[in-house]
């Protein structure tokens, strides 16, 4: 149950830092130009990126695999052989 806890928490702990990474910032329109002889072309407009729910999914499937890994690594340490009674 500990363990499951603590997967629950560790999820919570990365969605919420995740959410900063979903701001954008406020477009204002073009930024003044400068008075130049020659102008540098205009670079094209990029898209906004890999999306902030694309990481929080990823973060997720990760805490996921280390958390099932631990379980079984802990499960298989912890068992005690029993002697046979004879």
């Amino acid at each position: 149950m500990r363990s499951f806890i603590a997967v629950v928490v560790a999820i919570v702990l990365a969605s919420i830092a995740a959410v900063p990474a979903s701001a954008m910032p406020i477009d204002n329109g073009p930024p003044p130009a400068a008075h130049v002889q020659r102008a540098a072309p205009i670079a094209p407009a990029s898209d906004n990126g890999t999306p902030a729910f694309v990481y929080v999914l990823l973060g997720c499937g990760a805490l996921a695999a280390f958390g099932a890994g631990g379980y079984l690594g802990a499960r298989s340490v912890s068992r005690q052989l029993r002697p046979r009674a004879s």
